[in-house]
């Protein structure tokens, strides 16, 4: 009888334990399968407005920690069930959509579609991939030497999120869309969507959507498919999907599936086989080609995707054409800073067909200044232009050449061609005294055409771009005549008087006047330009330019000063000596170098600097102060200036960084002062 009473009392125990168990459930035994069920409701925030937060980071590509406490409440809408998804678990909270970065595969059986979540991101970092918004964690990419949002590990996964039961309002069901249009890129990149009445292109009865064979291109394991008639999307396919042997239906179909972005492409990825299906609407039918590309009989979108068509790939027009057609969509590459946008126009405001204006000018061939206000989605343009059908591993684009064209009317109001267009007047002679334009030397190549000149011709312009001339000790520049203009000349592979070498890391700026002069040929029929081993650079703002072999002050024989302690820094010689001999190994020791800042920088949200040191201004010889912070590794201040010409202090590990950059070692560095001053750091 008493073993009995102890038998009983033992079971109660183990019963009561168990109990005790379910109700809180430990981080070790719960996790596994459920989540961090301690995850509290505190700080939740919309998907839309973590986005608006991280805005510049996401455009940016680059990432950030997110270090306070914040939720997000979500649904899951797409997962790895059929292997399409690889390591990604898709959410939405009804006002965006992100993707979760995760090591782990199987994921579809704690996260099935349609289950709500709380995700806890404090830990874990923002960031983006061709501006698809990610949620991962710290990954520095050696290849390419950058820091990358990287896959979580499933155990820090496990640590961040909770199921919960469904919330009101939100819904795993996908939005039926007629075209892509009817999205935002920037606030709808990860929904899911179903695309409907669409027909495969190359679809023949016989082809499948991701073959592995050698059959299709691939890109990153996966084949990209286009749709018919629409230029800014693909449907993304990976090789290892349980659908990738599927043929590809010749009929109209209806796409389900998330719709990720890589820079300005929508790609559509199916989750399993069941979001492929044969369509019950009536397919939408592009308008045919009409037009003839010209400014008073301009191409429909149908006809100037003929006309590039029959360009083959990636060869842009010989001459401008001009066409017509309504805005569909615009993208946030809309920049106010370069004065270009880029946007999407079909003939019709379904998008049944699409051309892609590529990082153009507004009217009159200006820069744009708010084109949030200047265009809107719905608008009829005529856009003048070189065109080109871009090719690239992640397929093709129909757009106009990049920074070649501009809008002609918008809404027909007429802009014109502007000061810059091709009807500039020609100017000059070609003589010393008397050099062409940049107007009359482009008129004098279309006469001569593709066979050089055998006579020298001087050309004078302004520079269009910031030009550094590398380890050729040549240099290829464009001209034009006015700043912003469309009308460019090239002076290719141009070098110093009597063919001497110029000086390696001597600087052209943007907007020098410059005067060149060679012999003069079209090349290829559409780039106006100094024949190739013809061209000289006579002047830059009416100084000859540097040659090699002249002493700059600042060559790669410069003077090693310095022991590196505080008291007496290494100079910017020293410091390079110093990491030729320790080579790709980070020294154990701490040194300090001072120099002069190459060029202003401003401390973003990283809230950390890179910045290049020289001895004397204009120096060619570099050293990297690579992500310095301030003292005790505390954060720089966001916005903290660094500017061009100052004297500063930086102390850290130094190390040849792949055997060619000089720089203080990753996570060693600290500005130590600026102009003798201690920088500002983060509150």
């Amino acid at each position: 009888m008493k073993t009995r009473n102890i038998f009983l009392l033992a079971l109660s125990a183990i019963f009561a334990a168990a109990c005790h168990t379910w109700d809180e459930p430990s981080a070790e035994a719960g996790m596994e399968s459920y989540g961090n069920q301690y995850i509290q409701e505190t700080n939740v925030v919309t998907i839309a407005a973590l986005k608006t937060q991280y805005k510049s980071v996401i455009s940016d590509n680059g990432l950030q920690q997110i270090t306070k406490p914040t939720q997000i409440k979500v649904i899951v809408t797409g997962n790895d069930e059929g292997s399409n998804l690889y390591k990604q678990l898709y959410v939405s909270d009804g006002t965006g959509s992100l993707y979760m970065s995760i090591d782990k595969s199987g994921i579809f059986s704690e996260a099935a579609v349609g289950q709500c979540m709380l995700i806890e991101l404090e830990g874990l970092y923002i960031g983006a991939y061709g501006k698809q918004p990610e949620i991962g964690t710290f990954y520095h990419n050696d290849s390419k030497n950058m820091d990358q949002v990287g896959r979580m590990s499933r155990y820090t996964w496990q640590d961040h999120f909770k199921l919960i039961s469904p919330v009101e309002g939100l819904s795993a069901k996908p939005e039926e869309i007629r075209s892509m249009s009817a999205l935002d890129m920037e606030k709808d990149c990860g929904k899911l969507i179903t695309l409907v009445g669409v027909k495969m292109k190359g679809a023949d009865g016989k082809i499948t959507f991701a073959p592995g064979d050698g059959s299709a291109q691939l890109v990153g394991g996966c084949v990209n498919r286009d749709i018919d008639g629409m230029s800014n999307v693909v449907v993304r396919t990976s090789t290892y999907a349980k659908y990738a042997a599927m043929i590809m239906p010749t009929e109209a179909i209806d796409i389900t599936g998330i719709a990720a972005r890589y820079n300005n492409t929508w790609q559509i990825m199916p989750r399993t086989q069941d979001d492929i299906q044969k369509s019950t609407h009536e397919p939408i039918t592009p308008p045919d080609p009409a037009g003839t590309g010209t400014k008073d009989n301009p191409y429909n979108v149908a006809g100037v995707l003929a006309y590039v068509e029959s360009l083959g790939d990636n060869v842009e027009s010989p001459n401008d054409v001009y066409f017509s057609g309504i805005i569909t969509s615009i993208t946030e590459e809309f920049t106010t800073q370069y004065g270009n946008g880029t946007f999407i126009v079909s003939d019709d405001e379904f998008a049944s067909n699409s051309f892609t204006f590529y990082r153009g000018l507004y009217l009159g061939n200006k820069k744009f200044t708010a084109s949030d206000t200047q265009v809107k989605k719905g608008d009829k343009v005529v856009i003048c232009g070189k065109v080109v059908k871009f090719v690239n591993n992640y397929g093709s684009t129909p757009e106009t050449a990049q920074n070649k064209a501009y809008l002609y009317s918008l809404n027909s109001d007429g802009g014109g061609e502007g000061g810059s267009g091709d009807t500039g007047e020609a100017k000059g002679t070609g003589t010393e005294a008397d050099p062409f334009n940049v107007a009359a030397a482009i008129a004098k190549c279309q006469e001569v055409g593709q066979t050089a000149s055998s006579e020298i011709f001087y050309v004078k312009g302004i520079v269009n771009a910031d030009y550094t001339v590398d380890s050729y000790k040549n240099a290829t520049f464009d001209l034009v005549d006015a700043e912003g203009a469309s009308q460019k000349f090239k002076a290719f592979r141009v070098k110093g008087a009597d063919g001497k070498a110029l000086k390696e890391g001597y600087k052209i700026p943007k907007g020098a006047t410059v005067i060149v002069s060679g012999k003069l040929v079209n090349y290829g029929g559409n780039t106006p330009e100094t024949a190739q081993n013809s061209g000289t650079l006579i002047s830059v703002n009416g100084q000859a330019p540097q040659l090699d072999g002249e002493d700059s002050g600042s060559g790669a024989t410069g003077e090693a000063k310095g022991t590196g302690t505080e008291a007496d820094p290494f100079n910017v010689a020293a410091a390079i000596a110093k990491c030729q001999e320790t080579g790709t190994t980070a020294t154990t020791d701490i040194y300090f170098v001072k120099g002069i800042v190459n060029a202003e920088y401003t401390v973003d949200s990283y809230k950390n600097a890179t910045i290049d040191l020289v001895d004397t201004e204009g120096a060619s010889q570099k050293f990297k102060a690579f992500r310095v912070k301030g003292a005790d590794g505390k954060g720089l201040k966001e916005g903290y200036k660094i500017p061009k010409g100052a004297t500063v202090v930086v102390s850290g590990k130094l190390v040849n960084y792949n055997g060619n950059t000089p720089e203080t070692a990753q996570n060693s560095g600290t500005l130590i002062s600026v102009n003798g001053s201690a920088p500002e750091l983060a509150e």
